[in-house]
């Protein structure tokens, strides 16, 4: 239970926010440009459709964390800061498309430029659930004292 509140919070926490950012995008794009319907849900869509990339990298934290507690600190920052480089910086630093492909967010469809595909986003909830559901087996594997 404690893992799954901890999981729960961060996914939750992480979905609310982007649909915020998103939504607070699109208010502020509808107020500079007047198109307020397109502009609310061209950007909430946008950032809509990073969640699954959110949440599969919230998976790989989660296999990381039960699978190697003690090294799950550095790893999981590091794929973080691997996965925000690859995705903002990689075109710019010509990095192979192999490359950019680990990062969850090179996946996510371009929306609103490019129609929404729900292949790509279905993946990344599918690498979400099932590296969530390794580190959940292996977190209750592991000997832990309860109490106090």
């Amino acid at each position: 239970r404690w893992l799954a509140g901890h999981v729960l919070i961060a996914g939750g926490g992480t979905t609310a926010a982007l649909l915020v950012a998103g939504l607070a995008g699109g208010l502020s794009y509808g107020a500079v440009s007047g198109r307020w319907a397109d502009g609310i849900a061209d950007v909430t869509a946008a950032a809509a459709v990073q969640v699954p990339a959110a949440l599969a990298l919230g998976g790989f934290v989660v296999a990381v964390f039960g699978l190697l507690p003690r090294w799950a600190g550095p790893i999981t920052w590091f794929a973080l800061a691997c996965a925000l480089v690859m995705g903002q910086l990689g075109s710019l630093f010509e990095l192979p498309q192999w490359l950019l492909n680990v990062s969850p967010y090179t996946h996510v469809p371009l929306v609103p430029a490019e129609p929404f595909e729900a292949t790509p986003v279905l993946w990344l909830m599918a690498a979400a659930f099932a590296l969530g559901g390794l580190g959940f087996a292996a977190f209750r594997r592991r000997d832990l004292a309860i109490g106090a």
